[in-house]
Formats: structure tokens, sequence, C-alpha cells
């Protein structure tokens, strides 16, 4: 059962007790012209969005946007519900179009590099966290959809968004800013479980540079007057927690990095499996379902591993053995 969080007087954040305590859920932001951020991810998140907008005494034509700061399902479980019951334009990353169009093959394929639906490993993730994510039609996507690869202003009358493309922890990902509420919507750039900085992690498209470079943003606008930060799987950070989130974060990737580097002078070669694992028993972090089916913990290892040979200090032979350069 879902339930609301108000945040400032327009901030609304409608919040799930999801996998391993973490939050599902998605904002809305309460202006002349209404605008929600991420659908969470099911129907269920979608339907009390719309039921919070009536109890604040607006109604659903008010919904002029919907922005999705990734195509992860547990960001878009709400999106065909909110398609079918508003007239919303639905703000999304240009890398995120062909999740959009294809549906959970893409996702699977896409984002973490899983193909095929046969697979028993899948049994678990297609059923609860793809269950909600359906492909849209093709002339919905032409006409309710503004696909961007660039940053974006939306004018809400009473505030205006400003919306940039980060790209770290996936490569569709998209920032928001409330000039208004002094809010930054920051979706999964920052930290997943609950006060555990090392649990950060990159899909098959991400970038550790981009995340770090969104994270230094984020550090820098709380210095310059953003009061909330907002993330998709905890409560809001405030003001000096909001700076003191951004900077764990970026000391946290260079710490997990650090460690890789460390394991890999230990061994001199190994494969991406045998580092993660590793690296695990180090950081003392297991990731559970449906995170642990996704292989996430491979694809962020993968993902810093590939960053270290950028940076001459492994490099990786013909049968995916990485080396110590």
């Amino acid at each position: 059962m879902s339930s609301n969080e108000s945040w400032t007087g327009n901030l609304i954040q409608i919040i799930k007790l999801g996998a391993n305590d973490t939050i599902d859920g998605c904002y809305v932001l309460l202006s002349d012209k209404i605008a929600i951020i991420d659908t969470g991810s099911s129907p269920s998140i979608a339907n009390n969005v719309l039921k919070t907008i009536k109890a604040n005494e607006r109604d659903v034509e008010d919904i002029n946007y919907i922005i999705l700061t990734r195509t992860h399902p547990w960001t878009i479980g709400g999106l065909q519900s909110l398609l079918k019951q508003t007239e919303a334009k639905i703000v999304v990353h240009q890398n995120g179009k062909e999740i959009l169009e294809h549906g959970r093959s893409a996702t699977l394929k896409h984002q973490f590099g899983i193909e095929g639906t046969g697979d028993k490993v899948l049994a678990s993730v297609t059923s609860t966290t793809l269950g909600s994510v359906h492909k849209v039609k093709t002339t919905t996507l032409e006409k309710r959809f503004q696909f961007t690869e660039k940053d974006e202003t939306l004018d809400l009358g009473s505030d205006t968004l400003l919306v940039e493309t980060t790209g770290g922890h996936s490569g569709d990902h998209l920032m928001a800013y409330s000039v208004q509420e002094k809010a930054a919507f920051v979706g999964g750039e920052t930290i997943f479980y609950p006060n555990n900085h090392y649990s950060f992690f990159f899909d098959q498209t991400g970038s550790p540079n981009r995340r770090i470079k969104a994270l230094k943003m984020m550090s820098n606008m709380t210095k310059k007057g953003l009061e909330i930060l907002c993330s998709t799987h905890i409560p809001p950070a405030i003001k000096e927690n909001a700076f003191e989130l951004a900077e764990n974060c970026i000391m946290a990737q260079d710490h997990t990095q650090q460690a890789i580097h460390e394991i890999m002078l230990s061994v001199s070669a190994a494969k991406t499996p045998y580092v993660a694992d590793e690296l695990s028993k180090t950081l003392e972090m297991k990731w559970k379902r449906p995170y642990s089916s996704l292989r996430v913990y491979e694809l962020t290892v993968e993902k810093l591993l590939e960053n270290l040979e950028v940076e001459g200090k492994v490099s990786r032979d013909e049968e995916s053995r990485w080396h110590i350069e």
C-alpha cells in the first residue's frame, strides 16, 4: 500500500516499501502545471498519484508533464496507467526510446545484458520486477513523448523545471531541478539501499565518469541554494544532508574502484565474476532479488574495470580475463 510524504507545500513523495526496505515510488510537483517525476514500479503507485492530486483539489487535466529519470522497471511501472488516465507529455532521454518501443525483452538485453526469456534465472524477475513493463504503441510514442538528448526547460507556470541529461547510473538518465522548490530530482544517481553508499550500481549502458560528474554537480548545487535532493529509492536529503549525500556517494565510488584495483593487484589476472565476488566480501555488500537476478553487481564491477582500463591500470584479453598493468 502506498503512502504520501509532503516535503514542501507543493512537493509530495508517493512511497511504497519496496524490496530490501528500499522506497518504491515517485514525486509530484503541484505547480500551476503539475509535473510527475517517475511512475514507480506498478500501476498501484500511479493510481495513488492521481488520488493524491485529487485530494489536493486539483484536476487530472492539470498534469502537464511526466519526467522519467530513466527507463528502469522501477520507474516506468505506472507509466501505462498514467498514459491512459492523463494527457501529459512524457519527457525521457532519447536513449530510452528502445526500451519503450520493445518492452521487457529490450530491458533485459539492452540494460542488463540478459537475452531470451526461457532462462530460469529470469523467472523471479519477469513476474515481479518486469511485470508492469510493456511496449508503448508507436502512435503514442510519436504523439505523447518528448525524447531529448540535451538540456530542456519546462514551464510549469508558477515554477520552472530544468531537465539535464546525466547518463551515469544508466545511459538514459535525466535529472530535473525545480527552481521554485529548490529541489533536484536525481533518480538513481545516488544510493540505492538505505544508509549504504556502496550500493550504487550501473546498468550495461551506464558510465562511472558521468555519474561522478553528476554527483559533483549536485554537490556544487547545494552550495548555490539547492535545498532538497530527491532520490528515487530513499527519502529526500535536506540542505546540509544533501551536500553530505552527494559527497559520500563520490567517495564511495572512488573507494570502490580503488578496492577493485587492489583486488587485481593481488591476483594479477581474473574474470569479472571473481572480482565481483571478492569485492562483495571486501565491502560486505550482497544484492538481493530482483537486483541479484539482474546481475547488477557484476555489471557495476565490469564498468569500473573498464574505467581502470581507460586509465591504463588493467587490460582485458580475448578470453575476457582482466590483467593488471
